[in-house]
Parts: C-alpha cells; sequence; structure tokens
C-alpha cells in the first residue's frame, strides 16, 4: 500500500508559500514540486483510498481508489493500491495485472515489486515471488516496507536473525 502526502501551495507577491497540515514534525522538501488539480485530485482519492484499506473497508477503498485512476489512469500509487485492494478481497490475478500496469508507469518501483510478490505468494507461484523477491533486494531498495516484509518472511521461517536484521534495516530507513 501507498500513500501520497500532499502540501498545499499558493503564489504570495509571486514567491510560492507551502502549507503542510502535519503539525507535528517541520518539514524541508527538497524536490516541492507543484502539481495540476486533476493530479491534486487523484491524490486526494487515493488517500481516501489508503485509508479505508488501512481501516479494512475494501468496498469503500477500491471505491476511492477507483476514481483515483480514471482521474489519473498513469498514478502508480492509486495503480499500486488499486492492486492492493483486489489481492485483499480475493482477486490477485487482477491485483497482478494492475501491478503489471504500474509498472509500466514505473518499471524499478520496490512497493509494486513488493505487492506483486505477495499476489504471486497467494496463487502459490513461489519461483515467481523468490525471483522477484531477489531482484527488489538487488537494488538496495530505500522502502522500509520492503524491509518489514522480508523480516516478516523471515520470521515464518523460523530465521530469527535475519528477521531481526531487516527489521533493523527498515527501522533505519524510517521510524
Amino acid at each position: 500500500m501507498s500513500q501520497g502526502h500532499i502540501v498545499g501551495g499558493l503564489y504570495l507577491d509571486g514567491v510560492l508559500r507551502t502549507f503542510d497540515f502535519l503539525p507535528d514534525r517541520r518539514k524541508a522538501y527538497k524536490e516541492f514540486k507543484p502539481i495540476d488539480d486533476l493530479t491534486a485530485a487523484a491524490h486526494y482519492y487515493n488517500n481516501l483510498g489508503g485509508e479505508a484499506l488501512m481501516d479494512g473497508d475494501l468496498e469503500t477503498a477500491r471505491a476511492y481508489l477507483e476514481t483515483a485512476t480514471r482521474i489519473a489512469p498513469a498514478f502508480e500509487k492509486a495503480i499500486n493500491n488499486m492492486g492492493v485492494a483486489l489481492a485483499r478481497g480475493g482477486e490477485p490475478e487482477r491485483a497482478l495485472e494492475l501491478y503489471q500496469r504500474g509498472l509500466e508507469v514505473d518499471p524499478e518501483n520496490p512497493t509494486i515489486l513488493t505487492n506483486m510478490t505477495r499476489a504471486y505468494q497467494q496463487l502459490g507461484r513461489s519461483r515467481e515471488a523468490d525471483e522477484l523477491l531477489a531482484r527488489i533486494e538487488a537494488t538496495n531498495t530505500t522502502n522500509p516496507f520492503f524491509f518489514v516484509y522480508q523480516g516478516e518472511m523471515a520470521l515464518s521461517r523460523g530465521d530469527n536473525k535475519k528477521a531481526l536484521e531487516y527489521m533493523t534495516k527498515a527501522l533505519r530507513q524510517d521510524s
């Protein structure tokens, strides 16, 4: 699953001013780039869909994510989240189709690749899942959720030492 973060902005006296709605942390944005209104709307619906996914409300999530992907058909975060909703709803084959579409936009997206791995595992396609995990790890990903997932997989195999290594990597990436 993936949720983007939107910061509001407007030009005041010719200078772009930004407003972040997460008051607890000061943030400095290195690569702030304005987006158009349709893209912002797609982010909004994707975020609502992501929240519904976290709440376990697949029906609501799918409705919001469908809206996001219709507004912005190449928005890989919404494509990914829709795949997650489908996989959680027992449709891993359809999820794989969406993940493939997302990879057409961003071929090395670690979140999509990790979720593809889960879908392959749901379908019992362990060889493809293992190959994909090796590919992700070889790219030296900075996605903490990939390392959490790897840690959970190591735990399920009883490899506590490897699980601790992965979880430590995840924590170093993002607390």
